[in-house]
């Protein structure tokens, strides 16, 4: 992330660890995506671990993880929501964010070959060739945070809230600190907050 080679480091471990104790200790089959979620959030913070070990110069780096940040989770969390909902009226508005996702992701998708790649005052940052005009910035980002955003929100349980709460409260504090670095620092602590799952993906019943 925008910090160090270390730190991403320290993240992808910590994950590992916090989605071996969620599959070792057993939950319900319908968590079963959400419960995937610190394993693949230690994922993409490995990749950028390798970004920050080849200082910027994997191309396949940048891609595996600007492809997760931009085209992946917001189309998995509403996914992971609507297997695990019951609620039919819920599933169709979840189903709803899940398309907005899945519209994003394609539109996020059509920018790839643009990426670029900077190391610059020790932070990671992410750009786009051909730049992107505040209004697509400012839509397609609100667009992205909804869909992480309000799958939580629509869960009868508080612990969900307050997550999906963390999320949105995290993405406007990381937004308002650095535009410039909020990919990269956002997806950081967003991967940290997911450890909280262990608190919110029930223990399966013996």
């Amino acid at each position: 992330m925008c910090f160090s080679l270390e730190m991403s480091l320290v993240a992808s471990v910590a994950l590992t660890a916090a989605g071996a104790f969620i599959f070792h200790r057993g939950f319900p089959r319908k968590f079963f995506f959400l419960a995937l979620m610190p394993w693949l959030f230690a994922f993409q913070q490995g990749v950028e671990a390798v970004q920050w070990g080849l200082w910027g110069e994997s191309r396949w780096a940048m891609l595996i993880y600007m492809f997760m940040a931009s085209c992946f989770w917001n189309v998995w969390i509403p996914f992971s929501f609507w297997w695990l909902t019951t609620d039919f009226v819920k599933q169709q508005m979840i189903a709803f964010l899940g398309g907005m996702g899945f519209v994003s992701a394609l539109f996020g998708f059509s920018l790839m070959p643009e990426l670029e790649v900077n190391i610059c005052n020790f932070t990671v940052l992410y750009t786009y060739a051909s730049g992107c005009s505040l209004f697509t910035y400012y839509i397609l980002g609100g667009v992205y945070v909804a869909t992480v955003f309000f799958p939580f929100m629509l869960q009868e349980e508080r612990k969900f809230k307050v997550i999906g709460g963390t999320f949105f409260l995290s993405a406007l504090i990381t937004f308002y600190i650095n535009q410039v670095w909020f990919i990269s620092l956002w997806c950081f602590v967003a991967a940290i907050f997911s450890i909280g799952l262990i608190l919110i993906i029930p223990k399966k019943s013996s």
